[in-house]
């Protein structure tokens, strides 16, 4: 297999999924939970799998997964589009990346998912307010079963992108402060019913 690029300056983590939760860039190392494995084969060594029911790391929360300004950058491979409805979200819907805000209801303090629209399914990025308000950024890539994808989302101070195999898809601009609230940083789930 080929070999990581060295980290960028001001990496915040780095959780490879290479046989653990271990962040390898710091010190906020996340759990296993529900079944899932960080043995999957990645495109670099190993990788995290998830079940789509009710496997996923946990990250506790910390000071440094609060950032102003954000990129969340991963390797996605799905093995399946279909998930079950689960609380308020469709059915299709799948989180990668996901920390909570201070709401109890548009509670996307940054999300990184697979969406489903009519069309098919996408990736989406969020981010919302204090107040309940949010920002989406669908991708213009339709993500089908069994292919790698790079995905980049973007929060600087005014403005959102997400990225697709290194390919601006989408971008807007966004005035507010990005809110959070105390609860963990998740890969594979929002961690709310």
């Amino acid at each position: 297999p080929g070999s990581c690029f060295p980290p960028s300056a001001g990496l915040v983590g780095w959780w490879p999924g290479d046989g653990n939760a271990n962040d390898i860039a710091g010190t906020k190392n996340g759990m296993l939970q529900g079944g899932a494995t960080a043995s999957a084969t990645g495109v670099v060594g190993s990788a995290f799998s998830f079940d789509g029911t009710n496997g996923f790391v946990q990250i506790p929360d910390a000071p440094a997964l609060k950032p102003t300004n954000l990129t969340i950058e991963a390797w996605v491979l799905f093995s399946g589009l279909d998930s079950a409805l689960s609380g308020t979200a469709p059915a299709g819907d799948q989180y990668i990346v996901f920390k909570q805000n201070s709401r109890a209801f548009y509670f996307e303090g940054y999300a990184l998912e697979k969406y489903r629209l009519a069309s098919g399914d996408v990736f989406m990025f969020t981010v919302g307010s204090a107040s309940g308000e949010e920002v989406f950024l669908p991708s213009a890539t339709l993500i089908s079963t069994g292919i790698w994808y790079h995905v980049a989302a973007v929060r600087g101070s005014n403005f959102m992108q997400l990225y697709v195999n290194g390919q601006l898809e989408t971008q807007t601009n966004v005035s507010f402060a990005q809110n959070y609230g105390t609860k963990p940083l998740y890969f594979g789930t929002s961690g709310d019913p």
